[in-house]
């Protein structure tokens, strides 16, 4: 007479099992986030990047046509806004409008800190940032 079941007729997975998996599956998901958050924090420095490159044309292409600005050269973040708003040229380029698409208010402190002055030159883009 057995005293025990036969194992052979069992179904399902054991506790240990379960935990083990359950435990598994939380290791590569911890793995996964941080490798997902490396990349949206890398991405997000490419986008400052590139909309630093583009402030730094657009202001070089402004002050050719004779834009003036406002704010204080010094003022980096002044005069992105004003980009942002738009500027006008001066003369025959009077009815080209300087603008910057796509970059919200929210951005511009982001993209700031590639962008350096040069009294000789203007605003620069700096393929490093100091922060």
């Amino acid at each position: 007479m057995k005293c025990h079941p036969d194992n052979s007729s069992r179904r399902g997975f054991t506790l240990v099992e379960t935990l083990l998996a359950v435990a598994v599956i939380g290791v590569l998901a911890a793995i996964g986030i941080v490798s997902m958050m490396g990349i949206v924090r890398s991405a997000g420095n490419s986008k400052d990047r590139r909309n630093a490159q583009s402030v730094s044309a657009l202001y070089s292409s402004a002050r050719a046509a004779g834009a003036t600005f406002s704010s204080l050269s010094a003022d980096k973040v002044g005069v992105v806004n004003e980009l942002i708003e738009g500027k006008a040229g001066k003369g025959l380029l009077s009815t080209v409008r300087f603008q910057l698409p796509g970059v919200s208010a929210t951005e511009v402190n982001s993209l700031v800190r590639f962008l350096e002055f040069d009294d000789n030159v203007g605003l620069l883009y700096q393929a490093s940032s100091d922060n």
